[in-house]
């Protein structure tokens, strides 16, 4: 399914969780089984983790994938506007956002949109800079390669040792399983549309002094894409932020789920 929502009434506040590139919703499972065992969480928030647009295994969800032509275009403005036109369809006046990488990037989107809907940012393993010439480069021949092979495949074994923490590679196969099953089964598609959109996203790393939203920093401490001192230095730059290092690489939603529900169950029962 393109989209997991428990406890959809109207009285509860619904938490959004944003994935990664290349990833799907299936990398937060493991993360909101925990938070739905807290009795506090379960009677005040509706968790909510939406495949992004054209994201989604290609045969499992192959129904609920959306129509993303070739070399199309999903910027993360678009992704933002999904999260938003579902808070709309819940009747939600406020929601919670938590976003990894990627998902990080839509949350600057969605605070830049509606700022006075955001009860909480969460923003994890991410940066609020746009990419530099280079980068962008690499992403748009990353998505022509995933068009051209019509497959993600590749990318599982391109990218997996900058996604774990060393010790995750033999302690963790059931991550590292999860890991493969989503990048290989992916939608080529839509992957490669939102590498497009990540390449020309915008920089806000000079507007993270006007989110006065309450946030959470957290990220793992072996993560070598968004370190922890980079993590630091931008939830320094939020007035309203706090941070939080747990375990795992930059992946470490499924490295080690317990210890970062925890962390986000703390800050949720804070707001």
């Amino acid at each position: 399914m393109s989209h997991d929502c428990f406890h959809p009434e109207s009285a509860l506040i619904p938490v959004f969780f944003g994935h990664g590139f290349p990833f799907t919703s299936e990398m937060w499972k493991d993360v909101v089984a925990r938070l739905l065992n807290d009795d506090y969480i379960l009677n005040h928030y509706a968790l909510i983790f939406p495949n992004f647009i054209g994201f989604g295994d290609i045969v499992k969800d192959a129904e609920d994938l959306s129509d993303v032509p070739a070399g199309s275009v999903t910027t993360m403005t678009d992704l933002a506007d999904q999260i938003i036109r579902t808070a709309d369809a819940l009747y939600s006046s406020k929601f919670v956002y938590c976003g990894l990488s990627m998902g990080g990037y839509v949350g600057w989107e969605i605070w830049n949109r509606c700022p006075d809907r955001l009860l909480g940012l969460i923003v994890s393993d991410t940066n609020a800079k746009a990419d530099s010439p280079e980068a962008a480069a690499k992403r748009l021949q990353t998505a022509d390669q995933v068009e051209k092979e019509d497959s993600c495949a590749f990318l599982a074994d391109a990218m997996l040792n900058n996604l774990f923490a060393p010790e995750s590679l033999s302690t963790c196969p059931d991550a590292l399983e999860t890991y493969r099953k989503m990048v290989s089964g992916n939608n080529p598609k839509g992957v490669a549309a939102a590498a497009r959109g990540m390449a020309q996203r915008k920089d806000y790393s000079a507007r993270l002094g006007e989110i006065q939203t309450s946030a959470l920093v957290i990220g793992g401490k072996d993560d070598v894409l968004s370190t922890p001192e980079s993590l630091d230095a931008l939830a320094a730059a939020m007035p309203n932020a706090v941070r939080a290092t747990v375990p795992g690489g930059h992946l470490a939603p499924l490295e080690h789920p317990d210890e970062y529900a925890s962390a986000i169950a703390d800050f949720l029962k804070k707001l």
